[in-house]
């Protein structure tokens, strides 16, 4: 990877890239909520988005990294604020600054012809993105829900284009990994500890906890229900996932040559906790999937 400087986005582009942020989160966020929610609800974004929108024009005039940075974080402690305090703070912030990195990629390759890598994958991206705007069109499926599937689906996905365009040196890509692997052992003590108390560890929280502790379990092959962890997700199997990522990526700091021993040590020792971690969600699909990602590596790395 280029050690290169990241180029600054053009002081047009920059203030073309705000103008869009600012439009969006202070018209159509609070809109679509005083439709959806009442007239109340839209206020009370509004104001909510109007401070979030202060932050990302902070965030963007410092480069992208802190906005990157920040949305690692929101993604991996936005679901307890969602379950926890019922916050759109949970969702609105990831989503802003999402939005926010996507059109940082996009218009820093403004000049270039089409705003998007020429490769086989932006292709696949695209006609993905196609399929599911198509979907909007099932008269069976609900608007509400298809618009908020086609929000994840399309955001999400069209951020493989930030952090291809972004991460342009090798010092922004270990931010990024050791941030990723502080957070994912940091979320498994977590999980571990909500394991161990069991319904005990949310009840009496919020409304919706409350419901989490009766209906988070799974049975064992004897017949008992036994509590799934989630730690600060939305659901057993997002914190699951989590940690089959983070397992994967200590695997990789710890056979790849270059990384510091603080990092490799971090590495192996929070194995064993996001390990764990899994355990506790009852995630089976993110077990298989971490066994079978493994021996690709270590057949790839020909340890």
């Amino acid at each position: 990877m280029s050690q290169a400087t990241h180029r600054v986005l053009p002081e047009q582009h920059r203030a073309v890239l705000l103008r869009a942020v600012l439009l969006l989160c202070l018209v159509a966020l609070p809109l679509g909520a005083a439709m959806v929610l009442g007239p109340g609800a839209g206020v009370a974004l509004l104001g909510v988005t109007a401070l979030v929108v202060v932050g990302a024009a902070l965030l963007i005039r410092m480069g992208p990294q802190p906005a990157l940075l920040a949305l690692l974080v929101a993604g991996y402690l936005g679901g307890y604020a969602k379950l926890r305090y019922g916050s759109m703070l949970g969702y609105i912030i990831p989503e802003e600054l999402c939005l926010l990195l996507v059109g940082y990629a996009l218009f820093g390759r403004a000049g270039k012809g089409l705003p998007l890598p020429r490769n086989l994958l932006t292709s696949a991206v695209l006609a993905l993105s196609v399929f599911c705007f198509l979907q909007l069109a099932n008269p069976e499926a609900p608007l509400l829900r298809s618009l908020a599937g086609l929000r994840s689906w399309v955001l999400y996905m069209w951020l493989m284009f930030a952090g291809y365009e972004l991460l342009q040196t090798r010092r922004q890509l270990r931010q990024v990994l050791y941030l990723m692997l502080f957070l994912s052992i940091a979320t498994a003590i977590y999980g571990l500890w909500q394991w161990k108390l069991g319904p005990a560890a949310i009840q009496g929280q919020s409304e919706v906890l409350n419901d989490y502790a009766g209906g988070m379990r799974y049975e064992d092959g004897s017949g008992n229900r036994v509590f799934r962890a989630f730690s600060t997700f939305a659901l057993p199997s997002m914190f699951g996932t989590n940690m089959m990522v983070g397992l994967l990526l200590a695997l990789v700091l710890i056979t790849s040559p270059g990384e510091p021993t603080w990092v490799k040590l971090l590495s192996i020792a929070g194995s064993p906790l996001m390990l764990g971690g899994l355990l506790t969600s009852g995630s089976r699909g993110s077990l298989v999937i971490l066994v079978l990602a493994t021996c690709l590596l270590l057949w790839l790395r020909r340890l």
